[in-house]
């Protein structure tokens, strides 16, 4: 049996992450939301960027959410753990891929715009 292998890696995307904005994104559509926080008197200012992007792939992952859970989890017989259940813990991450400097104008109320990408599984010196 064959077992294909897929690294994937994951960067951290922040879209906001300062008042200084690249020359490129000013042609966008930028919402600024700005107000005094009664909290703590400063001035809170928030961007809102709408840009192109797609979901490639999502995972849940469960575990107990103490050790004394995990404990529950292995060794309680079923009766126990129906009675005193184990705690557990679901975290989904999810890796995305964003085109920030794709520039399209839709039609109002339709926020997808839908294209192909072209891929090879073309291997170098791979012979069929």
């Amino acid at each position: 049996m064959a077992f294909n292998r897929e690294d994937i890696t994951l960067q951290l995307k922040l879209l906001a992450q300062s008042v200084a904005l690249d020359e490129k994104l000013l042609g966008c559509n930028i919402d600024v939301d700005s107000y005094m926080s009664a909290v703590s008197r400063e001035v809170v200012a928030n961007f809102k960027l709408a840009i192109f992007g797609s979901t490639l792939k999502t995972e849940t992952v469960e575990y107990p959410k103490t050790w004394w859970d995990a404990f529950k989890q292995r060794w309680y017989p079923v009766w126990l753990l129906d009675k005193y259940p184990a705690d557990i813990v679901k975290v989904t991450f999810s890796a995305e891929e964003l085109y920030p400097y794709l520039k399209f104008s839709l039609p109002e109320g339709q926020p997808v715009l839908r294209i192909s990408k072209m891929t090879s599984n073309y291997t170098k010196g791979a012979t069929n």
